[in-house]
């Protein structure tokens, strides 16, 4: 094929992709070099009428969408009688080759890919397209970090039947597929949120949650199989327990229970960047019930698992399970979360999501599970008819006694965590020092002393003068507004990021960090993110030269809005090192000169002064 003329105006210069329907080009339009990717129908397929709906589908659905994070459609025709799309070319790397390659990623760039994955899902679905096949293979990353999503070959009207298993075939990958998918069941913008909370699963912790001898085994592990998060990757580097969270709601088996669209969860990757550490209740135990009575789609008969089991088999999941249908359901009912073999502060993360509060009865030594796992719970997980919503655990102290966490150079913040995790109060005290603001220069009991559950330990704190035990709440105040408050407060350090995509009226804070009443550094940041002003039309191109030392290393560029205030204008993820040029297109809501600063990993490495002008 390299070298043929296509529709009298593409000429393809070499193969850049394959898979079981079709194959794809790297052409050029012949007019004017604009490159161009052909994806043709494979040969073998050409009188298959499935493969022949799939492709025309496909055509179908991206002709309908516009956005920056979906490859976009130019023509639709026949090469001979093999149909072929003419696509936007779109450089880069899938996500899965940077995940093999990078994998576990810092868990902002795992941010970063999903929020724009999320936003291009978001697009399709408000034009009723549901993509099916999320997954790493069909995300394509720049060099400069844009995600573009690709091959909507399976995607369907959201007001059509969207099966997914047709006799023995799959429709959609099967580590990514949802439960409903695997079921045969119709599908809905969760199924995609189910795939996308898969991937954030593979992107921070370096694995699949789900692997099997075949592709049956691993579809019944979404539908029946519990999703354990762990608390670090495999690298050991902790995973936050909002992320944590929010791989939890994206991958509940219940369509109900999950986000409901991307944009909610977008939000919360947002919340989940400014505070990782915070975990908070999204939905009350009646909302989501009342929303699983009204909805019954999305719940699963009792029966679903034995009969799952046989029908894949025998490949007629679709046929079987439309005979069977019932309305009998568990969506109403919830059960309780498995907490057994998880550390007490995912077990509590875990067990909140679920409307459950956890219950530390008694730390006892056991050699089973390390420090700080739960060896037992009452009721036990699983069980749908508990009186309570508390769950009552005991905790492992390890093979011998409890003994007190060495907190010693720990900040504030982190100290308290890692003492009330342990079951043991925290009593703070002020201490002159020359260490930073808000550091723990001792404690007592010192760490490796044998304590008992509910003992105090009492830390001393560096210069807590310095610290403001009064963070105020500024949402829903004007950026303006808010910025006076923080800083007669004595507060220095504030960034500000925009989210035009915000429920707010414009310029009004709608989230920030850290929480009214937190502990706080005075020197220390606190982040707001404001829906975005009324940006008008000024720009400004420039761009840093920076010397890059790993893939994966963060690039912000702000714009200082006034002394101790700067604005994001740009973000993004490098997956190059060495010297790298990073060129920047800033918007900014105010026209005039602005210094500008390069952060890299958060240290600021450039300054340089940009002028924002109006372009009409």
């Amino acid at each position: 094929m390299i070298g043929t003329i296509v529709a009298e105006k593409y000429c393809i210069d070499k193969k850049i992709g394959e898979g079981g329907m079709a194959l794809v080009y790297k052409a050029h339009r012949i007019s004017d070099g604009h490159t161009v990717a052909i994806k043709m129908l494979r040969k073998e397929h050409a009188d298959d009428a499935g493969y022949l709906r799939r492709i025309e589908g496909e055509a179908a659905a991206v002709k309908s969408m516009s956005h920056k994070n979906i490859v976009k459609l130019y023509e639709v025709g026949y090469y001979g009688n093999l149909p072929f799309l003419v696509l936007e070319y779109a450089p880069g790397r899938t996500l899965k080759e940077i995940i093999e390659d990078h994998a576990p990623l810092d868990f902002n760039a795992a941010a970063n890919y999903t929020a724009q994955i999320l936003m291009a899902l978001a697009h399709a679905h408000e034009r009723g397209i549901i993509h099916r096949d999320v997954k790493p293979q069909n995300v394509i990353v720049s060099d400069s970090g844009v995600v573009k999503l690709t091959d909507f070959g399976i995607a369907r009207d959201i007001t059509a039947t969207t099966l997914t298993f047709s006799g023995d075939k799959v429709l959609g990958s099967v580590h990514y597929i949802s439960p409903e998918q695997a079921n045969g069941k119709d599908c809905s913008e969760m199924s995609d949120i189910y795939s996308v909370g898969i991937m954030l699963f593979e992107m921070l912790t370096g694995k699949l949650p789900f692997e099997g001898d075949s592709a049956v085994a691993v579809a019944l592990m979404h539908v029946q199989t519990e999703l354990i998060i762990p608390d670090m990757n495999v690298d050991g580097a902790p995973i936050p327990p909002a992320f944590r969270e929010i791989i939890l709601r994206a991958c509940e088996k219940d369509q109900n229970f999950r986000y409901q669209n991307a944009k909610d969860m977008r939000k919360a990757l947002i919340k989940a960047l400014e505070h990782p550490q915070r975990v908070e209740k999204k939905n009350n135990l009646k909302t989501l019930k009342k929303r699983a009575s009204g909805n019954k789609k999305g719940a699963r008969p009792l029966w679903v698992a034995p009969v799952l089991m046989i029908v894949l088999v025998l490949g007629t999941v679709a046929l079987v399970l439309d005979g069977l249908e019932s309305t009998g359901s568990v969506g109403t009912q919830v059960a309780v979360p498995q907490l057994v073999g998880r550390t007490l502060s995912e077990a509590e993360n875990y067990a909140q999501l679920r409307d459950f509060t956890v219950v530390v009865e008694a730390f006892e030594a056991n050699d089973e599970y390390p420090e700080g796992y739960v060896i037992s719970q009452n009721p036990t997980g699983g069980n749908t008819n508990a009186s309570s919503d508390k769950i009552s655990v005991v905790v492992s102290s390890g093979t011998g006694s409890l003994l007190a966490p060495d907190v010693v150079g720990s900040i504030l913040a982190d100290a308290v965590n890692a003492i009330r995790t342990r079951g043991l109060e925290v009593n703070i005290l002020d201490a002159y020092s020359e260490l930073p603001a808000g550091q723990v220069v001792r404690q007592d009991p010192v760490g490796g002393v044998e304590v008992e559950y509910g003992d105090i330990i009492t830390i001393y704190v560096s210069n807590m003068s310095e610290v403001s035990e009064n963070v105020p709440d500024v949402t829903d105040r004007t950026l303006e507004q808010a910025i006076i408050d923080i800083k007669e407060l004595g507060f220095t350090n504030i960034r500000i990021k925009t989210d035009p995509k915000a429920d707010a009226t414009a310029g009004l804070v709608v989230l920030q960090y850290p929480a009214m009443g937190s502990v706080w550094v005075f020197n220390d940041r606190i982040s707001l993110i404001v829906a975005r002003p009324s940006l008008g039309a000024n720009y400004a191109d420039f761009a840093f030269n920076a010397e890059i030392g790993a893939v994966g290393d963060s690039i912000v560029v702000t714009a200082v809005l006034e002394e101790g205030v700067e604005v994001v204008i740009y973000e993004s993820v490098t997956d190059r090192t060495g010297s790298v040029v990073i060129s920047v297109a800033g918007q900014f809501w105010l026209e005039g000169s602005r210094e500008c600063i390069l952060y890299i990993n958060d240290v600021e490495v450039k300054r340089t002064n940009v002028t924002f002008s109006y372009r009409g």
